[in-house]
């Protein structure tokens, strides 16, 4: 069993809650029933979305595509589930490479392997101010001349570290949202990441400099992120979604009536807190600094009797029993706390996924199957049945 982290502050309520999830064998039953206050139904799409966002501290990160109509709660599906991972969701619309480089990078002195601060001419010329002991509040006519001397130094010395440096992007232990389809430079340039094919890539770019001119940039692009895709168009990536996994928001009657009930109850009551929000929290938590800090692994012991059973009719199967695998992977990592751990030497290395998590995610997969094969979304499907 993993050890549960010492939490502070004496938060009996908190801990009681957090302790009572970790031994909760039903934990993601509780999780599903937490999130049904915020948003109704649709329990593959939210189960896809946590383990999707779980698998982004994984070595194997799940690409998700959720498809159909606008209007029918793929983005509202998405926000709610992933509240709990805030930090590490990046929250992308129609992203250039430029814009993306410079949201999002960090610039990186090739010689010395650090960071480039934004602030370093600043701190430069302080540094040189210091050591010829000027002040910059009281000086002479010939100290002005010697600080605006030493400013021309640190121009100098600056633009030679930035012709040797490059922009770092670390998608690693990221999940990337894109709320519309990305810019189709964009999606070329991260392409070979999210399709798994290379940790690292780098490319050029041309940028503007604060005085206008045109320069080149290097970046490089580092990790492999969790994606979730919830734009309805996204013409030209659809080859990615062979990659992972494609699924439809419930459209029903009966779901859009829920869903307003639920509104109103919340304009009725909008006093009530979230008082399972903490513990909760900290759940997932503590298992995403179980699978990041001690690098631990999930290992599958019944994994050739599961290879030898999954359908191998199709050539699209070799590709879909590896993602199978992560969702089997990351339902045992949501219950980490309640699963077997072997160890080397001591150190903990591996979480053993049980038949529990087996038939959670064979749940989950049967319910997506259709729309995951073929790619289309759900509402596409049942109209090709009716004909």
């Amino acid at each position: 069993m993993l050890n549960n982290r010492h939490i502070g502050n004496g938060k009996l309520t908190e801990a009681t809650s957090l302790l009572a999830l970790k031994s909760n064998p039903e934990v993601l039953r509780a999780f599903m029933s937490y999130l049904a206050r915020w948003a109704v139904r649709d329990e593959p799409s939210k189960k896809m979305v946590l383990l999707t966002g779980l698998s982004a501290f994984s070595k194997d990160p799940i690409n998700l595509f959720l498809k159909g109509p606008s209007s029918i709660g793929k983005t509202f599906n998405v926000s709610t589930t992933l509240k709990f991972f805030s930090g590490d969701v990046w929250w992308l619309g129609g992203l250039s490479p430029t814009a993306l480089v410079h949201e999002y990078g960090v610039l990186i002195d090739a010689e010395t392997g650090e960071e480039v601060p934004d602030d370093w001419k600043e701190t430069r010329l302080d540094e040189l101010l210091e050591e010829n002991k000027l002040n910059k509040a009281k000086l002479t006519a010939e100290e002005k001349k010697a600080v605006a001397k030493l400013k021309r130094k640190v121009n100098r010395e600056y633009r030679k570290i930035a012709r040797r440096s490059y922009y770092l992007v670390d998608l690693s232990r990221k999940i990337l949202v894109f709320l519309e389809a990305p810019h189709q430079r964009t999606y070329q340039m991260l392409r070979p990441i999210l399709s798994h094919d290379k940790k690292q890539i780098t490319f050029k770019f041309t940028d503007k400099t604060i005085k206008g001119a045109l320069r080149t940039r290097t970046v490089a692009l580092r990790g492999w992120p969790a994606t979730i895709f919830c734009t309805s168009d996204p013409k030209y990536i659809e080859d990615l979604a062979t990659r992972g996994f494609t699924v439809t928001p419930e459209m029903t009657s009966k779901k859009y009536g829920e869903a307003n009930v639920l509104f109103m109850e919340k304009k009725m009551f909008p006093w009530q807190g979230d008082a399972d929000l903490p513990g909760f929290a900290r759940y997932i938590g503590d298992i995403k600094a179980s699978l990041a800090d001690r690098d631990i692994e999930v290992l599958t012991p019944f994994g050739r009797e599961l290879a030898i059973a999954y359908p191998h009719t199709i050539a699209r199967d070799m590709r879909d029993m590896p993602h199978f695998s992560a969702l089997i992977d990351m339902m045992a990592a949501f219950h980490a706390f309640q699963r077997p751990l072997l160890k080397v030497n001591g150190e903990p290395k591996a979480i053993l996924a049980t038949r529990e998590d087996f038939a959670r995610a064979y749940g989950v997969l049967r319910r997506i199957i259709k729309t995951t094969r073929t790619g289309l979304p759900e509402h596409i499907l049942r109209f090709s049945r009716k004909l």
